[in-house]
């Protein structure tokens, strides 16, 4: 009974660290909704849980930050010029072509995304505002393979990305469109731009 006891308490001991654990990750989240770079730092502290690299790409598929552990830099998925780069006409159109795209847009839960267009699965979750999709956190699986518990952590920080992106002055410029980029820029330089193009666009964001 004694060799019972000792059995219980280390379990019990155990579930109490891990229970700790998920509360001080879910209180660090919170407080960084508040920080100066939150989406970022949100990202940076869900590495430590998820372990994979982590991208968070707008629905014009703008990637606008990522989290990765470090590696050799061959083996790196993510690299510096890739924060506000938006993927290639082909990728984009591989992607929605896809026929598991359309639906992926609906899920609210975590899903994992197959791996036939990268190699690898992905672990993915909407980030609404507002009851309207504004952008898509992915998990990659290249360094670990995606756990049950996965899916938890991924909800939990999509919950606070959810926060952050409401309250963000800056997301609806993190998620216009690239061709939007592009005519501003021709503004800026004082540029000749494509008045129906932009009246379009103009339109397209009320």
């Amino acid at each position: 009974t004694d060799t019972n006891n000792i059995e219980s308490d280390q379990m019990m001991n155990e579930l109490i660290r891990i229970f700790s654990c998920f509360q001080n990750f879910e209180n660090t989240l919170y407080r960084n909704v508040y920080t100066a770079d939150t989406i970022q730092e949100i990202c940076n502290c869900a590495l430590d849980f998820l372990r994979n690299p982590i991208g968070i790409y707008t629905t014009s598929f703008q990637l606008i930050t990522y989290a990765e552990r470090k590696k050799p830099l061959p083996f790196m998925l993510f690299h510096p010029e890739d924060r506000y780069s938006f993927s290639t006409d082909e990728e984009v159109a591989n992607l929605t072509m896809h026929p598991d795209f359309e639906k992926s847009l609906k899920f609210l839960s975590p899903m994992v995304f197959p791996s036939d267009l990268t190699s690898y699965r992905i672990l993915y979750q909407n980030i609404r505002v507002e009851g309207k999709n504004v952008a898509r956190i992915v998990a990659c699986e290249t360094d670990f393979p995606i756990r049950e518990s996965d899916f938890l952590i991924m909800d939990t920080v999509t919950r606070v990305l959810n926060i952050a992106f409401k309250f963000s002055h800056s997301y609806i410029h993190l998620t216009r469109h690239a061709r939007m980029n592009y005519l501003i820029d021709c503004l800026l330089d004082k540029s000749t731009t494509l008045k129906d193009d932009l009246d379009t666009l103009l339109e397209n964001y009320g």
